[in-house]
């Protein structure tokens, strides 16, 4: 299929009977096409694969931040927890003043509208 030596092989052919080249012509054209388009194949997958592989990696990064931040943003509301481990709306709330604990909820896309409003309570 890589037509090494192929050339001498078909000369020597093409001595003893010239019609030959109806055959090998269309094959070479055929085989180079092939080879060509298994190549560009392989080297296509390859760069899927690894961009598939990058934007996993990429996703997993992003959930190892989240639960960073879900673990700290747990051990700063745990300052402003009731005593029955219980976090009111009113405690939500006095938290948000905290700068640090409205950049940590921002850093987890929930905003201050959004703990008012009561979608802390989904987080």
């Amino acid at each position: 299929m890589l037509l090494d030596g192929a050339f001498g092989i078909i000369r020597l052919v093409m001595d003893v009977k010239p019609s030959v080249w109806v055959f090998f012509t269309p094959f070479i054209l055929t085989s180079s096409f092939v080879l060509m388009n298994v190549i560009r194949a392989v080297l296509c997958n390859n760069a899927l694969e690894s961009a598939k592989e990058d934007a996993e990696q990429r996703a997993h990064a992003r959930d190892r931040e989240k639960r960073r931040i879900v673990e700290s943003l747990k051990d700063a509301l745990h300052l402003v927890l009731g005593e029955e481990g219980v976090l009111w709306k009113f405690q939500l709330v006095e938290a948000l003043s905290d700068p640090l604990m409205a950049v940590k909820l921002k850093e987890l896309g929930v905003s201050a509208e959004d703990c008012e409003g009561g979608r802390a309570m989904e987080v």
